[in-house]
């Protein structure tokens, strides 16, 4: 027991702004929560370039720290992109890609996003296509509203050739679909 009267108020005094401080952060905690679940609109998705594979024959692609890179001098690369956001009725949809363009010509690295309905024929796409640059990476982005949004989303992405000016990589790709 505690003989010294002061002594013992500083206690009871520290231990209540512990538990202050404590409730507090667990008010903030649980609006933060109410918050967050209350503007779930939206679905998003971040992939990693490294996650495509290539399906042009003849082209092998070298797969780095700064995702899939396209060797060839003559010709460009398409990848599959593997994705997967929930079903829902999608009204809007954001893509946002990043990587290095490094070929000067018409050729530039882009990502399609596509959506077709479940009857197969209701297709709807969009591309972000990064312009060229050399030093930094680059960023495209692209939104649209699906006319349909069903079973079938998918993304495919093109990464042209080295023209004398480096080699191009796909880095990462984020997707957000709003409902």
């Amino acid at each position: 027991m505690l003989s010294n009267p002061s002594m013992r108020f500083r206690i009871i005094v520290k231990r209540e702004n512990v538990m202050k401080k404590f409730s507090l952060a667990l008010v903030l905690a649980s609006a933060l929560g109410g918050a967050m679940s209350a503007s779930a609109g939206y679905s998003d998705l971040l992939l990693h370039g490294n996650s495509c594979y290539n399906t042009t024959a003849g082209v092998t692609l070298s797969y780095t720290q700064w995702g899939p890179m396209n060797p060839s001098t003559t010709t460009g690369a398409y990848v599959n992109c593997p994705m997967h956001l929930p079903d829902f009725n999608y009204t809007s949809v954001y893509m946002q890609l990043e990587g290095w363009s490094r070929n000067s010509s018409a050729s530039k690295l882009s990502c399609t996003m596509h959506m077709t309905g479940g009857d197969g024929y209701n297709m709807t796409q969009s591309t972000a296509t990064v312009p060229y640059n050399t030093a930094a990476a680059g960023i495209a982005t692209t939104s649209f509203s699906p006319t349909s949004w069903n079973v079938w989303p998918y993304l495919t992405c093109y990464i042209p050739p080295n023209n004398g000016n480096g080699y191009s990589y796909l880095s990462t790709i984020y997707l957000q679909g709003s409902y």
